[in-house]
């Protein structure tokens, strides 16, 4: 049995529901082109958030896979295949359980962790804390990198990840997914923040103390407002997340709320600085800088992406539009500015940042006349970044 969260009771009900989606799983396997598979996400580190609910639980958030495929594989094929039978196996499990289960599945080739992998705050998480369930025993050093070598890049787009999920939520109006949210966006500041300055830990448990630490050196780092609140409201988040009895919307109010969204674009703001060398505060400058940040060749390969996932979207950027900003700027920097920037005009309630938002989004791909909606700015990031 594996250590999957806190709770004893709700450990051993998780491990009956891992255990079958498993079996579902690994029947498909049977006949994909599939040697492994691998248990990644909170569920591998030991910390599943689960919640009680009468007499059941409630999973928050998905049992996540890694498949690695056999030799001389099609991945688009593969793919495709998984992406229809996650949506299968979610449904029967949650049948069986009663419980709302997600499942989430990728897939690598066979020797992706035998190859030099790029660091990354996903990579360090996986191969530290990753647990093979079908298959032979993986055998390589845990991590395979240093975490000082995760780029702070990777830091940065962890929280604009987490502010871009804040605007969906928001505008889908689950409350109930958006006070957990807030939970997820305090470990993660602590997260993008450790991993910014060279001490990333993969640990939600382990962040709190780790955090305190770095801001109580201050070694040039950034200031916030009410920071012991802060660090106050980090720990709390850490046991919130493990807490089977944690009640949405009682434990962090309305007003840190608040403080929390101010500590997120502070931190948004300090990273992005320090990745352009700007030291200035005009935010437009900020972002121009950022989305034109690399060289031509990076901005060839993101090109190239955009171009391969535009043939399954219903209104990515033509050939023509690709051709004619190819020497501009970066797309993937592109998308995540487009989307920083309408959540600021959202938050601060600028106009300027939503008129700028609304011209890069029109820039990039075809978009009506009219007033830009959430949907159609996030919709960008949704096909392009996460989906990928």
């Amino acid at each position: 049995m594996y250590k999957l969260c806190a709770d004893k009771a709700a450990n051993l009900w998780l491990n009956e529901v891992l255990q079958e989606t498993i079996r579902l799983l690994s029947i498909e396997c049977h006949i994909l082109p599939v040697m492994n598979i691998i248990l990644t996400g909170s569920l591998s580190r030991g910390e599943a958030s689960v919640r009680k609910k009468g007499d059941g639980y409630i999973l928050k958030g998905d049992i996540e896979f890694l498949l690695l495929s056999k030799r001389n594989t099609r991945l688009g094929i593969l793919v495709q295949k998984c992406s229809l039978i996650k949506g299968e196996i979610s449904k029967q499990v949650s049948r069986k359980f009663r419980s709302e289960i997600e499942v989430d599945i990728g897939v690598v080739r066979k020797n992706y962790f035998y190859n030099d992998l790029k660091p990354s705050i996903f990579t360090y998480d996986l191969t530290l804390n990753c647990i093979s369930v079908f298959g032979p025993a993986l055998e390589f050093k845990r991590p395979l990198f240093h975490k000082e070598m995760i780029p702070r890049e990777d830091a940065l787009e962890l929280l604009l990840n987490r502010t871009i999920e804040l605007m969906i939520l928001k505008c889908e109006g689950d409350t109930d997914r958006v006070d957990y949210h807030y939970i997820k966006i305090l470990l993660d500041l602590a997260g993008s923040l450790l991993a910014a300055t060279g001490d990333y830990v993969s640990h939600y448990s382990k962040r709190p103390e780790a955090i305190r630490k770095l801001l109580s050196d201050n070694k040039g780092f950034i200031h916030f407002d009410a920071t012991e609140k802060m660090l106050t409201l980090i720990d709390k988040a850490a046991r919130l997340k493990m807490d089977i009895f944690f009640s949405n919307g009682t434990e962090i109010n309305e007003t840190e709320k608040i403080l929390v969204e101010k500590w997120l674009t502070s931190a948004v703001l300090w990273e992005l600085q320090h990745l352009t060398n700007y030291q200035g505060t005009d935010v437009i400058e900020l972002c121009k800088r950022f989305e034109t940040k690399g060289n031509v060749f990076c901005w060839f390969k993101q090109w190239v992406k955009i171009l391969l996932y535009s043939r399954t979207a219903t209104s990515g950027p033509s050939l023509i539009n690709v051709l004619f900003n190819f020497f501009r700027y970066n797309p993937r920097n592109r998308i995540y500015i487009c989307n920083l920037l309408f959540y600021l005009s959202i938050q601060l309630n600028n106009d300027v940042f939503a008129a700028k938002a609304k011209s890069l989004r029109k820039n990039f791909s075809y978009l009506p006349d009219g007033l830009i909606s959430t949907k159609e700015v996030t919709w960008l990031w949704k096909h392009y970044i996460r989906g990928r």
